[in-house]
């Protein structure tokens, strides 16, 4: 089903518009691909949560916080030498995040799997100052 997306959006962003699929097309290819997704994700021996956006819907996305000291470390305690842009509102920091990532336990077979693979992941972290709204609220978005 990726290369059915995939070719999709490759086939909307040609140079000659007369090349590109029309709405209807899309909508048609896009929906047969969701369902093989959909059957192949029912069909896969090792039952992991779907991923499709209405698994996500109602479901809290603590998960992914990050934590305060975790943020400071992969910043150096948020030093200039990882400041990447600043505006109004706070600064921009590039850093490197080492994370646990999704894993597909039969790619993990014959490994020690007692110990989860570790992903490196470089991100954007903004950090707000105060603010009127709502945002500044949330003192960091990555």
């Amino acid at each position: 089903s990726f290369n059915v997306f995939a070719n999709i959006a490759y086939r909307c962003i040609m140079e000659q518009l007369s090349k590109r699929p029309d709405m209807k097309i899309i909508r048609t290819r896009l929906d047969r691909a969701l369902e093989l997704q959909q059957k192949h994700e029912q069909s896969t021996a090792v039952a992991v949560e779907g991923t499709t956006s209405n698994h996500l819907k109602g479901k809290s996305m603590d998960h992914l916080r990050l934590q305060l000291n975790d943020i400071e470390l992969a910043t150096d305690n948020f030093s200039e030498t990882y400041c990447i842009g600043s505006g109004g509102y706070g600064k921009v920091y590039k850093a490197v995040l080492d994370h646990f990532g999704g894993i597909n336990l039969l790619e993990i077979e014959g490994k020690n799997k007692g110990e989860l693979p570790k992903k490196h992941s470089y991100v954007a972290i903004k950090r707000l100052y105060s603010r009127v709204d709502t945002q500044g609220e949330q003192g960091f978005v990555a």
